[in-house]
């Protein structure tokens, strides 16, 4: 994995991923503030079956309230 300060992104055999992330304003509920940021995904030599099962397990595990 290589992390560029604001993407993670790892390259072998031919494929590519890039997971990119950006800060975005506070969420401000009340006394609660919640950081936010925004997270762009980018494949290169995946199918799409092994795109969509990567992108259900990533949801999976950043649900809110936890997977």
């Amino acid at each position: 994995f290589i992390d560029c300060g604001d993407a993670f992104t790892h390259q072998a055999a031919g494929r590519s991923w890039r997971i990119g992330f950006a800060a975005m304003p506070e969420l401000r509920i009340g006394l609660i503030c919640l950081e936010r940021h925004r997270v762009d995904f980018s494949f290169s030599g995946y199918s799409e079956a092994e795109i969509d099962a990567f992108l259900a397990r990533f949801e999976l595990h950043f649900r809110r309230g936890g997977g």
